[in-house]
């Protein structure tokens, strides 16, 4: 009787762990359909506007004030993360609507790292230090794999890492990291 007892809790002991891993399985898949049916990667959260994304956020988002003609407003894209800390990615395309020209990324105030999924890859090859108002930062020359070759520039102000990249000149750069408000 006693073997008999063990067997039946073994049966109950596995099929509960077998329910609660189909669960865990239901809700993980579940929980990836929103960035799969978005495109977006998990964690990510795109926003209607700048202002959606501060009222969200409970925070004021960085901008340029000087903004190049060859770009068109409003952004195309506004977007958010937490992983690894909490952070924002605006971009812009050019006023021929093709693709995306100039994007800023900036961690909320205090952020060290950018979140990993909303910055896309780059390779710098070329990179030199310099000086945006009162603050230092390191001018380089990228490569992404998909939008081709860029300019970037990455400083902290007031209390946050910004890296603005843009598919222009490095003069125009330096002006539009210099008027960010």
């Amino acid at each position: 009787m006693q073997s008999a007892s063990g067997r039946e809790l073994g049966r109950i002991v596995a099929a509960a762990i077998l329910v609660a891993g189909g669960t865990a399985a239901v809700l993980r898949a579940v929980d990836t359909l929103p960035g799969l049916l978005l495109g977006e990667p998990r964690g990510i959260v795109r926003h209607a506007s700048v202002e959606a994304a501060e009222k969200a956020l409970g925070t004021k988002v960085l901008l340029p004030a000087y903004f190049p003609d060859s770009l068109r407003w409003p952004p195309s894209s506004v977007r958010s993360g937490r992983v690894p800390a909490p952070g924002l990615g605006v971009q812009f395309t050019g006023r021929d609507g093709g693709r995306e020209r100039l994007f800023v990324f900036e961690t909320l105030p205090a952020g060290s790292e950018f979140p990993t999924s909303l910055v896309p890859e780059a390779s710098a090859y070329h990179a030199v230090p310099v000086q945006v108002g009162d603050a230092a930062g390191v001018f380089r020359s990228v490569r992404m794999a998909s939008e081709g070759n860029f300019s970037e520039i990455e400083f902290r102000k007031d209390g946050r890492k910004i890296l603005i990249r843009y598919a222009g000149t490095g003069d125009e750069l330096m002006k539009i990291a210099g008027s960010l408000r």
